[in-house]
């Protein structure tokens, strides 16, 4: 979406738009008025976003997108990605104390979209084997949080609480299911763009696991 962004979004009538309902101010106007590279004023702008509270990202998505008039494919973004990754604006203003906790505030995850049956039974027959080969430091973390599956507060939890490789794995595997319904196919998808040759095998590994499961009478 960074990258969509910088093609498309005019960085200072967005921060025009967040100022209209006093989400940003006139400095942080002038920030990316003064700023000559478009892609240098993007990167303020997005800096700005992720400091949103939730009614104010609903805001932008709702009010400041729309108006962007390049921003089709962005603003499907926000609002047609499949389980966690979606901006679930409902969910977003109906905001409460403990949702923080739960996940970003810039996600507003739909915990009611949880993983498959099957999907958490190759997960857990691969347990041992993904625990002790995955490096999830190798991508996986910065891909999964990327694509809004984690949280960040989950992924600095794993780095900071978790001192080996395996236990880091550990940790990943264990909050997976919780992440919704598009967890597993993100985590493989994860590895896949780690395109070391472990990680690839047991990709196809898990995507054979399921093929032949699905096809079990």
């Amino acid at each position: 979406a960074y990258f969509k962004a910088c093609d498309e979004l005019d960085a200072v009538e967005c921060m025009h738009g967040l100022c209209s309902e006093d989400y940003a101010d006139d400095d942080d106007v002038d920030r990316v008025s003064s700023e000559a590279d478009r892609g240098e004023a993007i990167k303020i702008l997005y800096t700005k976003l992720t400091k949103l509270p939730d009614e104010g990202l609903c805001h932008f998505v709702q009010e400041v997108l729309p108006a962007q008039k390049k921003t089709q494919v962005l603003l499907r973004t926000f609002h047609t990605c499949p389980g966690p990754r979606k901006c679930r604006l409902k969910s977003a203003q109906a905001h409460t104390p403990d949702m923080e906790s739960a996940c970003d505030v810039r996600t507003a995850v739909d915990t009611s979209m949880q993983m498959s049956d099957l999907h958490r039974s190759v997960l857990l027959q691969c347990y041992v084997e993904l625990k002790s080969s995955v490096n999830v430091e190798d991508h996986v973390l910065d891909y999964l949080y990327s694509n809004f599956v984690i949280s960040k507060s989950l992924r600095d939890r794993i780095r900071s609480d978790c001192t080996t490789a395996e236990s880091k794995a550990g940790m990943l595997l264990d909050e997976l299911p919780s992440c919704g319904a598009s967890a597993f196919r993100e985590f493989v998808d994860a590895l896949i763009a780690s395109k070391t040759s472990v990680h690839q095998k047991l990709a196809k590994k898990l995507m054979d696991m399921v093929k032949n499961d699905q096809q079990s009478p």
